[in-house]
């Protein structure tokens, strides 16, 4: 990815280690707070109550969205739409990369693993009220991850003169740190998710636009869990279209931390990145006025 167009590292001076030092406080206070008001409304002992994770992944979302729309107006004293709320040019695209590619990537998977005798399906079902919930639920989570990943820390980072692939390695980094504390997790988990976050970087980055990164990665944990059955991040909170069987713990089919603890993640992660940014590259228009590839 080519360097982006030199500008001043903020708009105040301000260090870039000031500001991601206030990107982590604010982070882990907003994530924190919701935590305490959903635990008091809805008392549970081990944070794993579907009611408990719906009111915490909602007031989540809601309390990021506020806490960073204050900090973009009244400390940055900048639109929204820096943050990359702003109208789609192209609905069909956003859609068709947002949702296409997720799907194709987890259908070669599945065929994969099924193939090689990694995973067996036990049975098929369909269960609309299920696939409901996990769509309401996955949705915010994934805004909650993109807005103060992609929409706040990468322009924080994209503002300095590093080129723009290091501040989005960068990012996926702390985006990968995020979920250190989830069930299963190991090495090729965190390289993994590392991958999945300069996918989403890229997104971010080339189209300047939230609703790419935030539907790709709604529709990646969507159909990872609830349609084919596999584990999202070490997490199963609904139950799958496709109910799936490990034949065995391998590489292949990423055991009990899902597709995310693959070699096809790291693999097919990868391939999606170099395609991604060589069709952004051949006919993607940035908008005016932003940091972007040249």
């Amino acid at each position: 990815m080519a360097e982006p167009t030199p500008t001043p590292s903020n708009k105040y001076k301000i260090p870039v280690i000031a500001e991601c030092i206030v990107f982590l406080l604010l982070f882990f206070i907003t994530m924190l707070v919701s935590g305490i008001v959903a635990e008091i409304v809805i008392p549970t002992t081990d944070g794993q109550d579907m009611d408990y994770l719906f009111l915490y992944t909602i007031l989540s979302s809601i309390l990021s969205f506020t806490v960073i729309a204050l900090m973009q107006r009244g400390v940055n004293r900048e639109p929204l739409s820096k943050l990359g709320f702003r109208r789609i040019k192209s609905p069909a695209e956003c859609l068709l990369i947002g949702i296409g590619v997720p799907t194709a990537i987890f259908l070669v998977n599945f065929v994969i693993n099924w193939l090689a005798g990694s995973v067996r399906i036990e049975s098929v079902q369909w269960a609309p009220a299920d696939l409901m919930l996990s769509l309401l639920f996955f949705i915010p989570a994934a805004f909650v991850e993109e807005i103060w990943m992609r929409s706040y820390l990468l322009n924080i980072l994209l503002r300095t003169r590093m080129p723009s692939w290091l501040s989005i390695l960068i990012m996926s980094l702390v985006f990968a740190a995020v979920h250190l504390a989830n069930p299963g997790i190991n090495l090729l988990s965190v390289v993994n998710l590392t991958v999945a976050g300069i996918l989403l970087g890229v997104l971010f980055v080339y189209t300047r636009n939230l609703l790419y990164p935030l539907v790709f990665h709604f529709a990646w944990n969507w159909l990872q869990g609830s349609v084919f059955g596999f584990k999202v991040s070490g997490t199963d909170y609904f139950s799958s279209v496709i109910q799936l069987q490990l034949t065995r713990d391998d590489l292949l089919n990423g055991g009990s931390f899902g597709f995310e603890g693959s070699v096809l993640c790291t693999i097919l992660g990868s391939l999606a990145i170099a395609g991604l940014a060589i069709y952004f590259k051949a006919t993607a228009s940035p908008p005016a006025g932003h940091i972007h590839p040249k």
